[in-house]
């Protein structure tokens, strides 16, 4: 069996790494003691199938390597894409867990504002009642006081008519009520 045979298991990296090694120990000038140099014999049919076909493997092997290493970096970056989409959800949500809290508030506002705008509207509105019935008892009470002075004044009038009668019947030139008095 030949050194730089393919071996399962062997990477293609250091096959390839004996197989140079190999071929530059037999073109270098000196060889270390212990090593033959080997001549340039023509090759067989066999051993020319047999490199043809460690070379067919051995680029197999760097195109599986190859494949699986594309493999590896589409997982990878299937996976970062993932977690990406999984990043860009959770911003979601929370963006919108923001926007709800945030439209939560604004409507608690509107609605105290609107509380606030009817009671003050209430509070108004009991107001000008309050007014207009204080002005109404006080038109009443105008009312009550301007018919108190007529009623005043009306009795004032009739104790100065009794007055003048009273001062005249003393006097004694009043005749008795019911009777006409005699012209002067």
């Amino acid at each position: 069996m030949p050194r730089s045979m393919h071996l399962p298991g062997q990477n293609a990296t250091s096959l390839h790494q004996n197989v140079s090694q190999g071929n530059s120990k037999q073109k270098g000038g000196s060889t270390s003691p212990g090593y033959k140099r080997k001549l340039n014999v023509p090759r067989s049919r066999e051993q020319r199938e047999f490199l043809a076909k460690q070379k067919r493997a051995l680029e197999q092997r760097k195109l599986e390597v190859a494949r699986q290493q594309r493999e590896r970096v589409k997982l990878a970056l299937a996976g970062q894409k993932a977690k990406e989409a999984d990043q860009e959800y959770k911003r979601r949500c929370r963006n919108e867990r923001i926007r709800a809290e945030e439209q939560q508030v604004i409507e608690l506002r509107v609605e105290k504002q609107r509380q606030l705008r009817e009671a003050a509207t209430k509070q108004h509105y009991e107001r000008l009642m309050a007014e207009k019935q204080r002005q109404h008892e006080a038109l009443n009470l105008v009312t009550l006081m301007e018919e108190e002075e007529r009623n005043l004044r009306l009795r004032l009038e009739a104790l100065h008519f009794h007055r003048e009668y009273m001062e005249q019947e003393l006097c004694g030139g009043v005749p008795p009520l019911g009777h006409q008095a005699p012209d002067r």
